[in-house]
């Protein structure tokens, strides 16, 4: 029969190696439920990425949309202040034409009438270049219209309008790069979730943590290039086209 101290020693063996086998085990879990946490913790912070970055590729999607209107609007400007600009100038030609035949006819009551009726901005144009007589003077400029004097404010409008579409258009253009950059975010932190999401579905510790780890260096590098994009609010400004 065994003695009483042998009974001990067996007892405190087994009790040892029921131990030995446990705490791996519970080694192992610990891993484990760590491994889900971070997890979790990224597939949050993955989420909310994903949301911001959807939010301004939107927003700067109307971004686009509103630029591009006002280039639209001030374009058509342009276009009406051009043609409004060529009506004057063939009216100009017409009452010169005028004046330099009834001045070469001799009708001095017509020539002195016309030429009090030109337009204020054609006006200090012929007299300019009357002075240089151009009947006579071989180097006098062919027409009043190659003078410096003669002014046109509404080409000057349709300039600054047709300068004013080409800055609207390429805000609209600098939009549309800034918000397919945002959806190229989304993207990238719908990958996250992806790895996030499909570590925990694997047995292997190895595997999960080489998903994890792939997913962490994806969200890091996601989120510093988020850093670096200009950011805009929901009320988007829209500029009058006066």
């Amino acid at each position: 029969m065994e003695s009483t101290g042998s009974r001990r020693k067996k007892g405190k063996g087994g009790f040892s190696q029921m131990l030995d086998r446990l705490l791996p085990k519970v080694e192992m879990g610990r891993t484990d439920r760590l491994l889900e946490i971070v997890a979790a913790a990224l597939m949050a912070l993955a989420t909310m990425g994903s949301a911001w970055s959807a939010y301004q590729a939107t927003t700067w999607s109307g971004v686009q949309t509103f630029r591009l209107n006002e280039a639209n609007a001030a374009r058509a400007l342009a276009t009406r202040y051009w043609n409004e600009d060529t009506q004057f100038v063939a009216f100009d030609a017409t009452m010169l034409i005028d004046y330099l035949s009834a001045e070469t006819s001799g009708n001095r009551h017509l020539a002195d009438l016309l030429r009090q009726r030109f337009r204020p901005d054609f006006h200090d144009a012929v007299e300019a270049w009357l002075a240089l007589d151009p009947f006579n003077n071989p180097v006098a400029p062919r027409s009043p219209f190659v003078m410096d004097e003669y002014k046109s404010t509404l080409k000057d409008k349709a300039l600054g309008y047709e300068k004013l579409a080409s800055q609207k258009t390429l805000e609209g253009s600098k939009a549309n790069r800034i918000g397919d950059n945002y959806v190229l975010l989304t993207v990238l932190f719908a990958s996250v979730l992806f790895f996030a999401g499909i570590c925990v579905k694997f047995k292997s510790r190895r595997v999960k943590a080489v998903m994890l780890f792939i997913g962490l260096i994806a969200f890091a590098s996601t989120a510093i290039v988020l850093t670096t994009f200009p950011v805009t609010g929901s009320g988007v400004s829209v500029a009058k086209i006066p």
